[in-house]
């Protein structure tokens, strides 16, 4: 079974905030697709983590870029298959962060139809660079899926504005949200690729131009497509007694095996 975006959700320009749990709501999912959960959080706090990712009935499986900019900000992406259906707000819980006002984050989620209901995931990988190039800045990778029908969802965050944060390769990447210089604090970008073939040391990679703080992190998560179910059907074999009235007179009185198969 082939994977398809089914929607796409996006929570945009946020402000200074005091949240712990920074969510973004994704309406009419239906139950047995999946929800990849997308995000570029940053927090004055250097010691603070992202503890799990929620939304009251599915069970997510999170996965945080390494931390930029001295633990500050991270790249997240979490992932939820065979979820069950309907208006879904999905939020991002933190522990260790600092006070109101102090905060920023950027969210989205894709749902797609196709993947797996279990063992959903074949691989990911996550990164950290800093680079004052301004050539090609950030990445994620490299990842070797095993299927040619995977798709491979991505966020990268840059630890403060930048006017063209932008996803370099591969091309065919689909962009579901950029925020590019409206923000002092974070830049974000997140998509996703429907390759069609396997990966081999595959590597996400983005630019910005900011290089007077060239901090930046990227994930990426495979996800299987569903497979194909079959029934297996083969005979039964075994040996079933039973009566017999081999006179006809009334009597069951002789046993006989039959076997079958």
């Amino acid at each position: 079974m082939a994977i398809a975006l089914v929607q796409t959700a996006t929570q945009v320009d946020v402000a200074a905030s005091s949240t712990t749990a920074p969510s973004i709501v994704i309406t009419g999912t239906v139950g047995g697709n999946a929800i990849t959960a997308l995000a570029s959080i940053w927090d004055n706090n250097t010691t603070w983590t992202l503890t799990n990712t929620t939304d009251g009935a599915n069970t997510f499986t999170t996965r945080p870029a390494i931390a930029t900019g001295g633990a500050r900000g991270r790249g997240v992406v979490s992932w939820a298959v065979d979820i069950t259906g309907g208006d879904r707000t999905v939020a991002f819980n933190l522990a260790g962060t600092s006070g109101a006002g102090n905060r920023y984050y950027v969210l989205g989620c894709l749902e797609f139809s196709g993947v797996a209901t279990s063992a959903a995931e074949d691989t990911f990988d996550a990164n950290d660079e800093i680079d004052t190039s301004g050539a090609v800045d950030t990445s994620a990778g490299p990842i070797t899926t095993t299927a040619t029908t995977d798709v491979i969802v991505g966020a990268a965050i840059n630890n403060t504005n930048d006017a063209t944060l932008n996803f370099a390769s591969p091309t065919s990447w689909t962009n579901s949200y950029r925020q590019n210089a409206s923000n002092s604090f974070i830049g974000h970008d997140s998509g996703y690729w429907l390759s069609g073939s396997i990966q081999t040391t595959y590597t996400a990679q983005w630019s910005h131009d900011n290089n007077a703080s060239a901090v930046g992190g990227g994930i990426v998560v495979a996800l299987k497509a569903a497979g194909s179910v079959g029934v297996s059907l083969r005979p039964l074999g075994g040996t079933l007694p039973y009566w017999m009235d081999p006179e006809d007179d009334g009597r069951f009185n002789e046993l006989n095996v039959k076997t079958w198969w």
